[in-house]
């Protein structure tokens, strides 16, 4: 597959995020919501669309958002590891099928043995390839100054390396294949109930600190956008353990909800940044909630 095929399926993709009204071209605004991070200043967003946009008519299609990313050495390297992915993506789909049409004619154990190595390799692979992927993302942001204002907009262009969680279609598909595999060796789902935990202390290190944050909001690209940058910067605390943002959108005129939850090693660290200036200032940016939190045994 050619480095242009595989840059026009990954901005057909992205061209139908950022274009949300849907008339195959998308506007300054569209770009700066889309495009935005805490890293690039309205300024100079609005100097890149009018790069992005060659023919000058206040609207970028398709084209122009093809030619503007694989410009470049930049463009170029990453354009030759896009069409690496578009193949792998392929290749791998193609392998599943033909896997899951030859378990339903015969449960070979040998077979699912192989199938079940090679998965798991392929979602190590993965996952070091995630974390390669935002280690360097952090290298180039280290590069530039964190953008902070009082706008409305609080983006990040990636989550915090806090935990590899295969969220993306290749992980999912392999997820789902992997617990086929499982039940069709086990011929149904097995469930482990754990015993009944009796556990005493009294030193406060033996549990982990969790706070569930719950929104409502009709401003939902300014809440979301916050807390995505709250979370950003509560991963990078030494005490926080895992921060994670969710958003369900409303319907029709209905507010849409958002959820924050963080685990904290010790509830100290944890009222210390919520003390903090700036982790103070955006979680005010979300908007009015509430908040509840809970010891849970480190044995866990």
């Amino acid at each position: 597959m050619s480095e242009t095929s595989a840059n026009n399926g990954l901005f057909e993709d992205v061209f139908r995020r950022a274009d949300k009204n849907d008339d195959g071209k998308l506007d300054v605004p569209e770009f700066h919501e889309f495009f935005g991070d805490n890293y690039t200043t309205e300024e100079d967003l609005t100097t890149f669309f009018k790069s992005v946009d060659t023919d000058q008519n206040g609207g970028i299609d398709h084209s122009e958002l093809i030619n503007f990313f694989s410009s470049g050495e930049i463009g170029k390297n990453y354009s030759q590891i896009f069409s690496t992915l578009e193949t792998l993506h392929s290749q791998l789909n193609k392998a599943l099928v033909a896997s899951h049409s030859l378990h339903a004619k015969e449960k070979n154990p040998q077979e699912l043995f192989k199938e079940r190595f090679f998965l798991r390799e392929l979602s190590h692979q993965l996952e070091t390839l995630q974390q390669t992927s935002e280690s360097g993302f952090r290298g180039v942001a280290a590069m530039t100054p964190l953008v902070l204002s009082d706008k409305d907009r609080f983006e990040i262009d990636m989550p915090a390396p806090a935990v590899a969680d295969m969220n993306g279609p290749l992980g999912q598909q392999v997820s789902k294949l992997e617990k086929l595999i499982q039940r069709l060796e086990k011929g149904k789902p097995q469930f482990n109930v754990p015993e009944e935990e009796i556990f005493v202390s009294t030193d406060s290190t033996d549990a982990f600190l969790v706070v569930a944050h719950q929104f409502e909001t009709k401003e939902l690209t300014k809440a979301a956008g916050a807390a995505r940058s709250y979370v950003a910067l509560a991963n990078k605390q030494s005490g926080v353990r895992h921060v994670a943002v969710r958003v369900v959108e409303g319907e029709k005129d209905a507010p849409s909800q958002l959820f924050i939850h963080e685990i904290w090693a010790e509830p100290d660290e944890r009222a210390e940044f919520a003390a903090d200036d700036n982790a103070k200032k955006l979680f005010a940016a979300i908007g009015k909630g509430d908040t509840k939190q809970i010891n849970l045994p480190s044995t866990w």
